[in-house]
């Protein structure tokens, strides 16, 4: 009987493992809504541009308010605080639902990344149009070992050293 339950145990651990191994591989598979970026423009890979655009990634995907707290615990404390957000993820959720963004990612510098961005109403059936673009400053900061967004900044224009990493168009 002993004999029995430990082979029990070893298929249903057997199976387990199976399962984790074809949700992963399934989930590199799937297509994603974000179109690959064209390829005449630089290689990104550092750390401070993908955490950005994850954080715009996360937003555009939301299925519900309550999702857009990924990209809130992207941010610090100081982020969070902002005179929009005022610390609440509630005022943070209530502006993005209503909004996706197209974006083009510059890397500028170490620890600072620009955005230039347009928003759009999430809900496609509405008639409103995107509104102008504006450039946004990220500085990123490391907090216990994670990357996060220390802090956002309206800028009036891109500078010079700034190089286009990543582009998401309207959608």
């Amino acid at each position: 009987m002993l004999n029995k339950q430990l082979r029990l145990k070893k298929m249903n651990a057997f199976h387990a493992i199976l399962f984790l191994f074809l949700v992963l591989a399934c989930s590199a598979c799937r297509a994603t809504s974000t179109p690959i970026p064209d390829q005449t423009l630089e290689p990104s890979g550092t750390a401070d541009v993908t955490v950005v655009e994850e954080f715009y990634r996360s937003i555009n995907e939301a299925q519900s308010q309550g999702d857009l707290g990924r990209p809130w615990d992207m941010m610090t404390n100081q982020a969070q605080c902002n005179p929009r957000d005022k610390c609440e993820l509630g005022y943070f959720e209530q502006i993005w639902w209503k909004s996706k963004a197209a974006y083009k990612i510059y890397d500028c510098d170490a620890n600072r990344v620009i955005v230039q961005e347009v928003r759009y109403p999430r809900d496609a059936a509405s008639a409103s149009t995107p509104t102008a673009p504006r450039f946004w400053s990220y500085q990123l900061s490391e907090v216990d070992g994670v990357l996060m967004i220390a802090g956002i900044s309206a800028l009036q224009a891109l500078g010079d050293e700034c190089v286009l990493v990543s582009e998401t168009p309207l959608q």
